[in-house]
C-alpha cells in the first residue's frame, strides 16, 4: 500500500495523545459486534475517564465517541457464495493491513477485538508479537462449542490478555479446554429490562427481522415479501413490523421490498423497536442475538435460515450441536421453531405462523398462547 494511499486512508493528524490518556483500537465485523463494542466502551470509560477510541465500527461505536477509520461493514461477509467470498477478499486484505499499519505506528494501550474471527484471530497474532505490551481483548470469540475448537482456543489464550464471552456456558465451555475467560453478564440485558412488561398488551402484528448483513438480507426479503403477501390476503387487518438494521436506509429497505401494503411499518429507532417487537404476537427472523432479544422481550419466535448449498454443506460438517438459534441452544430445546435450509420455504413459514396466530386470535387457544409466553421466561432467568 502506498504513503499516499494510506494517508487518505488514515488522515494526516497524529493519534498521538497525551501519556495520561488510555487509548484503544477497536475492530468489529458487523451491527452486533459494533453494539458490544459501544458496551465494552462503556465500561472502559468508568475505569480510565480519559479513554479515546478509534475503530473500525458503526453508529453504535462513534455515539459513544469513538473515531471511525472504517466502517464495520466493510468486513462484513456473512452466509455466501464461494465466489462472493473470494470478490470480498481483497477488500479485506486491504483493511487488514491498514488496521496494522495504524496500530504500528502509534501508541495503543489496548486493542480490542469483537467477532470477525477471519480477521481478527490474525490481527491477535500479529500485534502481541510485534507489541506485546499493548492489552489484546477479544469479545465474543469464534462459537467453537458449535463444532470443536479446531486450535482456535489455542490462539485466543496464547495472544489474548482477556476474553469476554457474553453467554453463560462458554465459560464453563472454555474452563473444560484450560482457559480462564471473563463472563459480565449478556452486555444487552439491562437495555431490555424497560420493556419487559411490554408483552401484557400483544398487538395484531407481525415482525419480520431480515438481519444486518446484506447476504442475510438478500436472501431473507424475498421469502418474507411473499409471505407478507399471502399473510395480508388471508388476515387484511393484520399489521406488519420490519425493523431495519442501522447500517441500512429505512428507504432502501422499502425499495427491496418493493411491496403495495400499507400495514407495513418499517422501524429503525432501537425504542420504538423494542418496545414494538414486545408488543407483536410473534416474529419471523433469521438466526443471531436478534433470536435472543426477542425471546427476552417474550416474543414467540420462528428462526429461517438458507444459505448457497456450498456454504450450508460446509456449516453443516463443522455444527455439531442440535439447534441453530440460540434461545433453543441456551435451553436445550427447540421453543422457536426453526426452518433451516429445504424446510425453509413459503409454505412451511406459513404454516408455523398460523399455528402461534391463531393460537393469539382465538379465544378458546388462549391458554396455548400463553404457555408459548411462558416458555420463554427461563431465558430471563
Amino acid at each position: 500500500i502506498s504513503i499516499i494511499s494510506l494517508i487518505s486512508f488514515f488522515g494526516t493528524t497524529s493519534a498521538r495523545e497525551t501519556s495520561d490518556n488510555y487509548k484503544t483500537f477497536f475492530v468489529t465485523g458487523e451491527v452486533s459486534g459494533d453494539r458490544l463494542g459501544a458496551w465494552y466502551l462503556q465500561q472502559l470509560k468508568q475505569e480510565h475517564p480519559a479513554v479515546s477510541c478509534t475503530a473500525i465500527g458503526g453508529s453504535y461505536l462513534q455515539k459513544e465517541g469513538a473515531q471511525l477509520k472504517n466502517n464495520s461493514s466493510e468486513l462484513a461477509i456473512g452466509a455466501v457464495s464461494i465466489r462472493k467470498f473470494l470478490t470480498h477478499v481483497p477488500t479485506m486484505r486491504t483493511i487488514f493491513k491498514n488496521i496494522k499499519n495504524y496500530i504500528n505506528e502509534d501508541n495503543f494501550n489496548e486493542v480490542v477485538l469483537i467477532d470477525c474471527p477471519l480477521v481478527n484471530l490474525r490481527l491477535a497474532k500479529h500485534i502481541k508479537k510485534k507489541h506485546p505490551k499493548i492489552k489484546i481483548t477479544y469479545i465474543a470469540p469464534p462459537e467453537m462449542w458449535l463444532g470443536g475448537t479446531w486450535r482456535i482456543h489455542k490462539t485466543l489464550k496464547k495472544y489474548c490478555d482477556d476474553v469476554i464471552v457474553i453467554y453463560p456456558f462458554e465459560k464453563d465451555w472454555y474452563a473444560q479446554k484450560g482457559f480462564e475467560t471473563t463472563f459480565k453478564g449478556y452486555p444487552f440485558y439491562k437495555t431490555f429490562v424497560p420493556y419487559f412488561d411490554f408483552h401484557k398488551n400483544k398487538s395484531n402484528a407481525i415482525a419480520f427481522l431480515i438481519g444486518s448483513r446484506k447476504s442475510e438480507i438478500e436472501t431473507s426479503i424475498p421469502i418474507f415479501t411473499k409471505t407478507i403477501n399471502n399473510l395480508h390476503k388471508q388476515y387484511p387487518n393484520l399489521e406488519f413490523v420490519i425493523p431495519v438494521a442501522h447500517n441500512f436506509s429505512i428507504d432502501e429497505i422499502k425499495q427491496k421490498f418493493n411491496i403495495g401494503i400499507d400495514k407495513i411499518h418499517f422501524i429503525q429507532d432501537d425504542h420504538v423497536k423494542n418496545q414494538t417487537l414486545a408488543q407483536c404476537c410473534l416474529a419471523v427472523t433469521v438466526p443471531g442475538t436478534a433470536t435472543l432479544e426477542l425471546a427476552l422481550l417474550k416474543t414467540p419466535t420462528i428462526i429461517t435460515y438458507k444459505a448457497p448449498l456450498f456454504t450450508y454443506w460446509l456449516a453443516k460438517s463443522i455444527i455439531k450441536t442440535k439447534y441453530v438459534g440460540l434461545p433453543n441452544l441456551l435451553l436445550k430445546k427447540e421453543i422457536c421453531k426453526e426452518l433451516i435450509q429445504k424446510n425453509c420455504t413459503e409454505e412451511k413459514i406459513m404454516e408455523e405462523i398460523q399455528k402461534i396466530y391463531l393460537c393469539f386470535l382465538e379465544k378458546n387457544k388462549q391458554d396455548s398462547y400463553q404457555r408459548l409466553l411462558d416458555d420463554l421466561e427461563p431465558i430471563r432467568t
